[in-house]
This record gives structure tokens, C-alpha cells and sequence, in this order.
């Protein structure tokens, strides 16, 4: 029906929005060309997901307590800080350690795991991986030059190496596992992997591959 249909592509959006779009998301007019417009971008995609996964039919999962201990101890650490507004929204330049950052991914989370549309958080994992691995082959062939390169290592789109990094650990088992279909699914799979690879080299940090092999 169409009501059904536009449910679908209401979530769709959604997640695009909140996955690829905030991985992806930069405006170099701002001194922080990246971190607080990913926050914002992936704001708008919780609230989209949540309008379209009603979520007042939440779903339990195995994260539960480990995400309430999270948000608990952001919570405390945000109550008791001699800045509170460092607290909520970080550092200029590095909003990514405040709770702002925290809350769009846990929102996000809880609304694709209640929304239940089978395969969409992989194939968003393979189009970041894609979309990344063809940022770092340009800034390798030195486009991009507004992307400053830190010690000769690319940042994608996350304007640091240690964030792509972080990025990519969790995106490149679901795009190893999506690549194992057939048809345009495994195809996308497999090409978000090679991509995902590539930036993974082309970032130079070490950590996310022990993440990557630990989630293959």
C-alpha cells in the first residue's frame, strides 16, 4: 500500500541521512569543516528514523546495558564538568568527546534496530567504504588540497586519519558480509571492501585492523 511504501522510503532517507550523509558531510567555510556539521547532519537523520520506526515499539537488544552505562557515565561526567558546555558539545574543532556526538549514535542505533528493514545499515556500510576509499584516491592524486593531509596519511571525509580509521573498522565486516550475495547487493559489497581497504591503507592507522579482524 502506499501508506506502507511511504513508511519505507521515509526510514530510507532517514538512514542514508544519518549514516552516509554525516560520515560524508563537511563545510570548509567553518574552521571546523567537519566535526559539528556531522553531528548536525546525523541529528536530523535520528529524528527522521525515529519519526518513521514508531519508536514507542523499541526493541531489546544485547547492547542495552552496556549502552545505559555510556549514556550514564556521559551523563555524570556532563553534570559534575567545571564547563558544561565543553561537556555537551566538546571542544571547537573536536566535538566528537562531548555528548552531542554520543546521543545521534544512540538514537540512530535503537531506530534501525526497532525499524527492522532487513538489509539497509549494510549497504549504507559499503556506500561510506565506497565513498571514502574514492576520497583518498583523489587526495592521493592530490585533489582535495582544502583537506589538509596529516603526515603524508588521507582523512577521507572525516578530516582526520585517526577518525577514518574508527570509521572503517566498523563498516568493512558488514560490507565483507554484504559482498558474499549475489546480484547488486554483492556487488556493492565488494566494491565498498576494496574501497574500504584502500582507505584503510591510505589512512595509515594501525588500530583498525585489529577492529577489522576482530569483526570479521
Amino acid at each position: 500500500p502506499p501508506a506502507c511504501l511511504g513508511v519505507s522510503m521515509f526510514y530510507a532517507l532517514g538512514l542514508i541521512v544519518a549514516t552516509v550523509g554525516s560520515a560524508c558531510a563537511f563545510f570548509t567555510p567553518l574552521a571546523d569543516a567537519f566535526g559539528l556539521v556531522k553531528i548536525v547532519v546525523a541529528l536530523i537523520g535520528a529524528a527522521v528514523l525515529w519519526v518513521a520506526c514508531a519508536p514507542g515499539r523499541l526493541r531489546r537488544t544485547d547492547l542495552d546495558a552496556p549502552l545505559a552505562a555510556l549514556a550514564a557515565a556521559f551523563l555524570l561526567s556532563w553534570a559534575f564538568s567545571a564547563d558544561q558546555i565543553v561537556g555537551l558539545i566538546g571542544v571547537y574543532g573536536q566535538p566528537f568527546h562531548g555528548l552531542a556526538a554520543v546521543l545521534p549514535a544512540i538514537l540512530i542505533f535503537y531506530a534501525t534496530a526497532s525499524g527492522s528493514r532487513g538489509d539497509g545499515p549494510f549497504y549504507c556500510a559499503a556506500l561510506i567504504l565506497l565513498v571514502n576509499g574514492v576520497a583518498c584516491a583523489l587526495q592521493l592524486a592530490g585533489y582535495f588540497p582544502e583537506f589538509a593531509q596529516i603526515g603524508g596519511r588521507m582523512v577521507g571525509f572525516m578530516g582526520s586519519p585517526v577518525y577514518l580509521g574508527a570509521l572503517l573498522a566498523p563498516c568493512l565486516p558488514a560490507a565483507l558480509w554484504l559482498g558474499r550475495r549475489g546480484g547488486a547487493a554483492g556487488a556493492l559489497g565488494i566494491a565498498g571492501s576494496i574501497g574500504g581497504f584502500l582507505a584503510l591503507t591510505a589512512c595509515g592507522s594501525r588500530g583498525p585492523w585489529i577492529a577489522v579482524g576482530a569483526g570479521v
